[in-house]
């Protein structure tokens, strides 16, 4: 997967699914799937808590926004698999601001039990791909694009 991003914006890791080696970033309680650290120094940040409760093999980061795709229903800060804040319903996308820590009100949802599989981005547009056929309310088997008016 091809990152970018600007210096100052942390870059994000992703862990798609729990092994029964990985360790949590924070306690013994909680799975982590993202984490974040630093591109120079290689120090993990800590502030960067956003969090899904399933699996999600496709993200991409575009202008300090993380745009992630996968096999969820919730996404928070904090968030582990839960249906009351930090946890809120984002169905298979959702996207955060990396450098404050936020989850965006974006919501386009996707309808397909597998999940979305895959997030490209270029210079213009972010792409989500997977088994969907409807993406943001609309016919769209498959792939769905956006142009980079995104949040």
């Amino acid at each position: 997967m091809h990152w970018t991003a600007a210096p100052a914006v942390p870059l994000v890791r992703l862990s798609t699914a729990p092994t029964a080696t990985s360790r949590p970033a924070v306690s013994s309680t909680v799975t982590w799937r993202w984490t974040a650290f630093d591109p120079v120094t290689g120090a993990l940040d800590p502030h960067f808590t956003v969090q899904d409760d399933g699996d999600t093999p496709g993200c991409a980061l575009h202008d300090g926004i993380l745009y992630f795709g996968g096999h969820f229903n919730y996404v928070g800060v904090g968030c582990q698999h839960s249906t009351v804040p930090p946890c809120f319903v984002y169905h298979h996308v959702a996207a955060a601001k990396v450098v404050n820590n936020t989850v965006l009100a974006w919501n386009p949802g996707a309808n397909s039990n597998h999940g979305i599989y895959t997030v490209r981005q270029d210079a213009t547009h972010v792409g989500f791909g997977g088994y969907q056929t409807r993406f943001g309310g609309r016919q769209q088997e498959g792939y769905a694009v956006y142009s980079k008016t995104l949040p």
